[in-house]
């Protein structure tokens, strides 16, 4: 059994999977939402979900075993280096990972180098502080509901309800900016650590 392809873990973010020449998505598959293993011969079926870009020259790239529902659809238009899918555990594989092939025009199976993204210095950053945007985005969420709340009980003339209400928000308001602040200087720290 020959293999016939390049094989990417996939453990790590990040998971996109990006097309490497201006081209058209020209076949999916997005059936599978699980793995298996094969023994015997292996069929297309065990790419599991993939995606086949032409290229613009011709020749076509396919990635296998992508997370389902992650891909673009048969007749978008990319451009070299947009995500396309996502790297996932579908078909034969043994776990997350990206199996890649780069084929000719004529069908045949060709070799390619693969360089390295540039590192995103924002998104390094926002990974490493996760935890602080999702408070941020939860105090964000909570402040959108009191403020219903409020706009609610007003109607209601609930001056006793209100007035706990605004006291809560206040506080909130309050922690808000010395959050985004905390976080801003974070940005800016590892930005100047990258420089």
């Amino acid at each position: 059994m020959t293999h016939k392809g390049y094989d990417f873990a996939g453990l790590n973010l990040p998971d996109e999977i990006r097309a490497g020449l201006d081209g058209t998505v020209v076949e999916t598959s997005n059936l599978y939402n699980t793995s298996w293993r094969n023994t015997g011969t292996l069929t297309t079926r065990d790419y599991g979900n993939y995606i086949k870009v032409k290229h613009d020259n011709g020749s076509i790239e396919l990635h296998a075993h992508i997370k389902q529902n992650s891909m673009l659809s048969i007749g978008t238009r990319v451009r070299a280096g947009q995500v396309i899918a996502r790297i996932g555990h579908t078909g034969n594989s043994s776990g997350p990972h990206l199996h890649s092939e780069y084929r000719t025009a004529q069908n045949i199976n060709i070799p390619v180098d693969f360089i390295e993204a540039p590192n995103d210095p924002l998104q390094e950053c926002l990974a490493q502080h996760i935890d602080l945007v999702t408070k941020l985005i939860a105090y964000e969420k909570k402040e959108k509901e009191w403020i219903a709340t409020e706009k609610r009980l007003k109607d209601e003339k609930d001056q006793a309800v209100i007035e706990g209400e605004v006291k809560l928000r206040d506080e909130i308001a309050k922690m808000r900016p010395r959050l985004l602040n905390e976080f801003r200087n974070q940005v800016i720290a590892k930005l100047q650590e990258i420089k």
